[in-house]
């Protein structure tokens, strides 16, 4: 990966080695996704709480069918940040905008480890979003009834 822009000021260079990617991953590089591939992928980068973070989106895009996300490649809406390190090139709205969904992902866990969120249980992760990040009262009820449906290993 060469030349991700963070914001106006700071371009982060990855030197990846031959090889370092598997196939699924080749794959979601060219911008398919799925339940499956966004898990691998978020797996694949130690994110903390996958399986919430997948059913985020689920939720929240509509399956990955939303405007917001076909247009602005943003699954979570994130609203542009301004104190923290962000993968977003610009804002439409009041959303930001990516170039990749997997910038969208990338940016969500920047979000994460500015609040420190990485370091709770599952469940306190889930009551957080619940207090701090949902504004519909039934969010982690839903997210749980997402994520009792997934299969991943």
């Amino acid at each position: 990966i060469n030349g991700i822009k963070i914001n106006e000021r700071v371009q982060v260079e990855f030197n990846v080695p031959k090889d370092f990617y598997s196939e699924w991953e080749i794959d979601s590089l060219q911008n398919p996704i799925s339940d499956n591939i966004l898990y691998e992928y978020l797996v694949s980068m130690r994110a903390p709480h996958p399986k919430i973070i997948v059913a985020q989106p689920k939720l929240e895009s509509n399956n990955f069918q939303s405007d917001l996300f076909k247009r602005q490649k943003s699954f979570l809406g994130m609203q542009y940040s301004h104190k923290r390190v962000t993968t977003a090139n610009g804002t439409k709205g009041e959303y930001k905008t990516y170039n990749t969904w997997q910038e969208s992902a990338i940016d969500y866990l920047f979000w994460m480890f500015s609040r420190n969120v990485d370091k709770l249980s599952n469940e306190e992760y889930l009551r957080y979003l619940g207090k701090v990040y949902a504004e519909d009262p039934q969010y982690v009820t839903k997210l749980k009834n997402i994520m009792g449906k997934f299969s991943f290993k």
